[in-house]
């Protein structure tokens, strides 16, 4: 047993000096200037340790364990003697380093200070001087593009400059698809704030789709993308707006109905209508689904249907966990709704459980399932009831 176990500390020590060889000493020996006399300092101490080693089988096979003793002590006092020095400023560097920062090379970053500081007096041209000037230096800087881009569609009016600028980036590898599709996202905004071009901004989200299919990042571009109106709406929305006034009556304000005061009430049946053909066009559009479903349980009393829509939500491939726990939440509440008993939203909240079980949001669902039995009655008053009229 003796003998196995030395066998094993030696193996062991030496895996762990080849692999401190390879991760300490040789980065060290790249940046040392006296680099011969650390070869020959490494050369020397690897004899002394492969004696070591040597004298270590000779003494477990003969059973005499002094030999390994001995050259063991001598290792260590060679070690002293040709590392000592570094060792000892090593150890002083570790517990010095906390005061004076220590001794890493700090990593070279673009600045952009003296840009942004143009580009608020005015400088426009000199602000893109200053980011060009950077970006010789990083040019696969996303921040320092995006800010060349930005200068462009908003303070140059060089809009097709920023879209050459953008897909610059896109065509760039090593960007995080986030990076890639908000800088996507804020061409398809300037495309619409800008120059009220729908096709230009639909063709930047598509883009976003295309590059990134079943993420969150898709289902977000999707949900832009159902709410594009066409180019004449748009213009009409950024004109300005003419008020026409109703005839004056006799009946004095104060004694008006105050119903008369308040805005119309959508048709629901209309509204579910509306939703319907949409959601045929954009079946990727979230918040129409989550209207359509409160509809179904609200006006038609139909919990089935509102389920569907509501699992085509949860369902969606890609979706944040944050947003499929906000979804089964509501299908919770129209549950609870509709039926007026908890079974349901109880079983709901347990695949929610068993699907997150590590997220803060499990948590809230544990804390809402106590006291689910409370949130019926808040529920009761307004609740749908169907009647058979047979």
């Amino acid at each position: 047993m003796t003998r196995a176990l030395l066998i094993t500390a030696i193996t062991l020590g030496a895996i762990g000096f080849l692999v401190w060889i390879a991760s300490y000493c040789v980065p060290l020996f790249i940046r040392r200037a006296d680099a011969l006399r650390l070869i020959a300092r490494w050369l020397f101490t690897f004899s002394c340790a492969a004696f070591v080693v040597h004298t270590g089988i000779i003494s477990i096979k003969t059973g005499n364990l002094w030999p390994l003793m001995r050259s063991t002590l001598a290792l260590a006092v060679v070690i002293t003697v040709c590392w000592g020095h570094s060792i000892a400023g090593g150890f002083a560097g570790f517990l010095t380093s906390a005061f004076d920062g220590g001794n890493e090379r700090v990593k070279a970053q673009p600045l952009y200070s003296a840009a942004e500081a143009k580009r608020k007096r005015g400088l426009i041209r000199e602000a893109m001087y200053e980011v060009q000037a950077q970006l010789e230096k990083f040019p696969n800087d996303f921040r320092g593009q995006m800010l060349l881009a930005g200068i462009q569609a908003e303070n140059a009016n060089d809009l097709p400059g920023a879209e050459a600028t953008i897909h610059r980036i896109c065509s760039q590898p090593k960007h995080a698809p986030n990076q890639i599709a908000g800088a996507l996202a804020s061409l398809a905004d300037w495309h619409l704030r800008l120059d009220q071009d729908v096709d230009a901004a639909r063709a930047a989200l598509e883009e976003i789709v295309q590059r990134f299919p079943e993420t969150d990042l898709a289902s977000r571009a999707s949900n832009r993308l159902a709410h594009l109106a066409d180019t004449a709406t748009l213009v009409d929305s950024r004109a300005p707006r003419t008020i026409v006034m109703k005839p004056s009556t006799d009946v004095p304000i104060h004694k008006m109905d105050p119903a008369e005061l308040l805005p119309l009430e959508l048709d629901p049946e209309a509204e579910a209508a509306r939703l319907s053909a949409h959601l045929t066009q954009f079946p990727s559009d979230t918040e129409a689904r989550e209207l359509l479903a409160k509809i179904y349980v609200n006006h038609y009393g139909r919990l089935d249907l509102a389920s569907e829509q509501m699992d085509a939500l949860i369902n969606q491939p890609g979706e944040l966990p944050r947003r499929v726990a906000q979804w089964m939440n509501l299908l919770a509440d129209l549950q609870i709704r509709a039926t007026g008993e908890t079974e349901l939203a109880a079983a709901t909240l347990h695949r929610l459980i068993e699907q997150f079980p590590t997220h803060g949001f499990a948590d809230v669902a544990r804390q809402r399932l106590a006291s689910l039995n409370l949130e019926v009655r808040r529920f009761q008053k307004d609740r749908v009831v169907k009647f058979d009229p047979s």
